[in-house]
């Protein structure tokens, strides 16, 4: 998307997005270049690699790449994801995600900012899911405020007992006008029962 005056998008954009469930095996791989726009409006999250809605058994992989430039204003109204990777029970999936923002007039991100964030999460006694996430942002030259609204989370994991959560995140923000963050800002955090990996820059 090149060019277009302005971009409003009522829910999602996914670009590499995954789930699975009941022993099934769902692969995803997905590009987006958007440039040259007064505005990206986007009516719920922007997710990047990113994996969720996978319970029970199955592998889910999902791999985003998403280059964003020239635009005057950014507004998402939840979460903006990048290599996230959330799932239940004994799902295994692995989510990439790699995301670059240049030369933005102000971002407004209404939920978290997540970064090679992994978990997996369970009622059940022996849990062996197992979730590995890597993310990349690299957002630079925002001329005005990059505020969001819940926490910023960079190779940030978790696990239930028996479960592995494995997270890798780099984040780097260049020339930006104002930074403001409602939540926490966690680097490399880690918190669970079961075998958590957290690496965050």
């Amino acid at each position: 998307l090149v060019g277009v005056n302005a971009i409003h998008i009522g829910s999602d954009l996914n670009v590499g997005h995954a789930g699975v469930s009941n022993g099934g095996i769902a692969q995803s791989f997905g590009t987006l270049q958007l440039s040259n726009s007064n505005s990206l409006i986007i009516g719920s999250e922007l997710g990047v690699g990113h994996i969720r809605s996978s319970i029970g058994t199955g592998h889910a992989i999902a791999t985003g790449m998403a280059a964003i430039a020239d635009i005057g204003v950014i507004q998402i109204a939840d979460g903006l994801l990048v290599g996230r990777n959330f799932v239940e029970d004994n799902v295994i999936g692995d989510a990439s995600g790699t995301l670059t923002m240049d030369r933005i007039g102000s971002v407004d991100v209404g939920g978290d900012f997540d970064v090679g964030q992994t978990g997996v999460s369970s009622l059940l006694a022996n849990a062996t899911g197992q979730a590995t996430g890597s993310g990349s942002a690299r957002i630079r030259d925002v001329a005005g405020q990059f505020a969001v609204a819940g926490d910023i989370d960079v190779g940030q994991t978790s696990a239930v007992a028996g479960a592995t959560a494995t997270g890798d995140g780099n984040l780097v923000m260049e020339r930006i006008g104002s930074l403001s963050v409602v939540g926490d800002l966690d680097v490399g955090q880690t918190g669970s029962l079961g075998t958590p990996f957290g690496v965050g820059s």
